[in-house]
């Protein structure tokens, strides 16, 4: 029997080809972990839980009172319309607190589940028609945030002073209106 040179063996190429190939993974998983962006890791956990806190705060004022609406987006024209509505103002906890002031302004944070480039911030302002409700509010809408508004969302909606919160999920894109907070009983 004639012996072979060992390079022409292909059970030898098998037997380097398995821990190369790991070698070449390893290079290209280290090269990714560098370059990647880490925006889903958090860099200080105690103060995001701290402003955890902070946050359930302002959801127990929302809830108080008696905070909600409705949001809507005309896509022609870029018009973002959002109806505050307050249960507590007609309520016998509306008359103990007496009149609750709307805001003048709102703060809109409309962010991306995993992405937080598309993460938005829309300012808006009093309507000049009230419909007789808490609280109507607008803003015109830039093409560039209009774009980043495809798809599920999550809104948060804050007074200017940053009080209170609700919040909501939704593709402005695909329904009519968003319900924000919880609907009034």
């Amino acid at each position: 029997m004639e012996s072979r040179p060992w390079y022409k063996e292909k059970w030898v190429w098998l037997l380097i080809a398995i821990p190369s190939s790991s070698v070449v993974f390893g290079i290209i998983m280290l090269t990714l972990a560098i370059r990647s962006d880490t925006a889903l890791v958090s860099d200080d956990y105690y103060k995001e839980g701290l402003a955890i806190n902070q946050t359930m705060a302002r959801e127990r004022v929302a809830e108080t009172l008696g905070l909600s609406g409705t949001m809507t987006l005309d896509d022609s024209s870029g018009q973002l319309s959002i109806v505050l509505d307050s249960s507590i103002s007609s309520s016998a906890e509306g008359q103990r607190l007496g009149h609750i002031p709307t805001p003048p302004a709102l703060v809109l944070e409309v962010a991306h589940p995993t992405k937080a480039d598309q993460d938005a911030f829309i300012q808006l302002y009093p309507s000049q028609v009230g419909d007789g409700s808490y609280g109507s509010y607008e803003s015109v809408v830039s093409p560039e945030v209009l774009q980043t508004l495809g798809g599920r969302r999550y809104f948060s909606l804050t007074d200017s002073a940053n009080t209170w919160r609700i919040r909501a999920e939704g593709d402005l894109a695909q329904e009519d209106s968003v319900a924000l907070g919880q609907a009034s009983d």
